[in-house]
């Protein structure tokens, strides 16, 4: 199955394509942001709506950073863009060219609760 995320940009838009075989696992192809809208966060934004939907689902997300052959010479190099997945959570799958994001869990409670109180008790111990 074949996904694709959309974010509308100043001069056109950027795009996310993804893929995923049924399994638990998620293969970002690629991030596409129009040449004069990088480096102003349109492409972190897009990441990041994958990011959430792919917690959502409790799936692990999977790529390999390379810059297109097409791309222009201001594109960000491979080492530049491995660090930028880095940065957003993506670990190197030793002895391969792939990084790897496991799934985020959020838990949400009130500050005031007595769920709180309990958990850091049990830390305390």
């Amino acid at each position: 199955m074949e996904d694709l995320y959309v974010i509308q940009t100043p001069n056109g838009f950027g795009r996310a394509h993804m893929r995923w075989d049924g399994s638990n696992c998620w293969y970002l192809e690629m991030i596409e942001i129009p040449e004069a809208d990088r480096g102003e966060g349109f492409g972190s934004q897009l990441l990041q709506q994958v990011l959430d939907a792919a917690d959502a689902e409790g799936a692990r997300l999977m790529l390999v950073p390379a810059r297109p052959c097409y791309e222009s010479i201001d594109a960000m190099g491979t080492v530049q863009l491995a660090r930028w997945y880095q940065r957003r959570g993506f670990h190197h799958v030793k002895g391969s060219n792939r990084f790897v994001r496991q799934p985020q869990r959020t838990i949400c409670v009130q500050e005031n609760s007595s769920s709180i109180r309990d958990f850091r008790a049990d830390l305390a111990r």
